[in-house]
């Protein structure tokens, strides 16, 4: 059996500091962190386009009716029965046999 002949053969080695085994490390951090950053804006940004839709589904809701309505109104402006309304209403006028009374405040 050969022995060693090295005086430290018996002591552990101690490991060099190697910058080169940070950098791996290093980069994969810098990359997590990266997109990490991303996730949480794309995120928030998801959050604020999904109010600015609830909002606008709101107001075509708004607008639908609003919209409705006035094509109610305009069927009516073309009857009979508007045209009387006005003409009674806004401009006073009786039918014959009516009277008309006009009480002053």
């Amino acid at each position: 059996m050969k022995q060693n002949t090295r005086p430290n053969a018996a002591r552990p080695r101690r490991r060099r500091f190697r910058l080169e085994r940070l950098v791996l490390p290093a980069v994969l951090a810098a990359a997590v962190f990266a997109v990490g950053l991303t996730l949480s804006d794309q995120a928030a940004r998801m959050r604020s386009l999904q109010e600015e839709e609830t909002a606008l589904r709101s107001q075509v809701e708004e607008l639908q009716s609003e919209r409705a309505r006035l094509m109610h109104m305009i069927d009516y402006a073309g009857t009979d029965a508007y045209v009387e309304q006005i003409a009674r209403g806004t401009l006073g006028w009786v039918k014959e046999g009516e009277t008309r009374y006009v009480f002053e405040d």
